[in-house]
């Protein structure tokens, strides 16, 4: 056909067999690759591929077998390839802001979160969150992270007044993960506070209720809701 090179043509075949070399290497050299990146943390209810991993999946194999297409054209401007760049792009941020609310979270359960006060009324929290990722169970490495300090006289006053707000931003912004992301000096606030990952045992919705009792429903906001994000939910493969 038109804009093909004087050597064999590649068949749908030839272009998958590329994508499937390519992947196997770009797993194997990299620990955490776009694969893990994409990875739902509670995905182990995928249903055999058509959930939002069978999605992004998808989107990542086609964004490849449409570079190695545009590449046997010769053509760099292919607006195929632009498009699901920036869809591809958009599902792999979203995806690193969750899994990193669900690793505070995790850290917070686990117990393992150090404070320290600063004197000039910062908060030093230092965690690690438990890792049972390739069969080995252990923490991955610790991380760092430096907030303004929310006492806990006033803790409660805040808790109630994001509760009224009534708006689906800010009651789903209260759901431990997402405010570990959208407020991170509310969230290790509340893990400080309310003693969470105590040797109580005592999760999110113990210490929410014990701060800022009968503010809201805090069993079922704690309660993670599973939403296909509206980026991708739609996708289909091309």
């Amino acid at each position: 056909g038109s804009g093909e090179g004087a050597g064999r043509q590649l068949t749908v075949a030839d272009i998958d067999g590329r994508v499937a070399r390519r992947t196997a290497l770009h797993a194997a050299r990299q620990a955490v690759s776009t694969v893990a990146m994409l990875a739902d943390p509670d995905g182990e209810d995928d249903d055999g591929g058509d959930g939002d991993g069978g999605a992004a999946a998808r989107m990542a194999a086609d964004l490849m077998r449409a570079a190695e297409a545009s590449a046997a054209r010769g053509s760099a401007a292919d607006p195929t390839i632009a498009s699901l760049q920036n869809a591809f792009q958009a599902v792999v941020q979203e995806r690193a802001v969750e899994a990193e609310g669900n690793r505070k979270v995790s850290a917070a359960v686990a117990g393992s979160v150090t404070f320290q006060s600063l004197a000039d009324g910062r908060l030093v929290v230092r965690y690690s969150a438990p890792d049972v990722a390739a069969g080995r169970v252990g923490h991955d490495g610790e991380r760092t992270e430096i907030v303004q300090d929310l006492p806990a006289a006033l803790l409660p006053l805040v808790l109630r007044v994001v509760a009224a707000d009534q708006s689906p931003a800010a009651r789903q912004n209260l759901a431990p993960a997402a405010m570990a992301v959208a407020s991170p000096r509310v969230f290790w606030a509340i893990v400080r506070h309310g003693g969470v990952g105590s040797g109580d045992g005592i999760g999110f919705a113990e210490a929410l209720e014990s701060l800022a009792p009968g503010a809201a429903d805090w069993a079922s906001i704690t309660v993670r809701e599973r939403r296909r994000p509206e980026r991708y939910s739609e996708y289909v493969s091309h």
